[in-house]
């Protein structure tokens, strides 16, 4: 079981460095209806959290899997959105604004590093 989480992290990880690599024109407006770059990122920076709890509860010994979906419809439901309003906006996002997704990846991790570094000063 481990490995499937570890799977699942290192797809979610590695999907953006792909992305990160390709090429594409780029513009930070979006369409209606696709969720906004700020926002994608809230939810990014979430789902990562998300994924580091689940792998640490899944080297606890519980079934991280029982907990996943239940966890990102929190998530959705933070965000005011609905799973499949994230996928479209992820799909438009992958198909025709890589480098828009780009940024957003950049500011995941800045973000990511910053949660970080509050939590080692505690």
């Amino acid at each position: 079981m481990h490995n499937f989480l570890t799977s699942r992290v290192f797809v979610f990880l590695i999907i953006p460095v792909f992305l990160l690599t390709s090429c594409s024109g780029a513009t930070d407006a979006v369409p209606e209806g696709v969720i906004k770059p700020d926002k994608m990122t809230e939810i990014f920076v979430d789902m990562q959290i998300t994924e580091s709890v689940l792998v640490h509860v899944q080297q606890k010994g519980i079934n991280a899997n029982d907990y996943r979906k239940s966890l990102y419809d929190k998530i959705f439901e933070k965000h005011k959105i609905s799973k499949s309003e994230f996928d479209s906006s992820f799909s438009y996002y992958s198909n025709n604004n890589i480098k828009l997704l780009d940024k957003i990846y950049a500011e995941v991790i800045t973000s990511l590093n910053q949660h970080q570094s509050k939590i080692k000063i505690q």
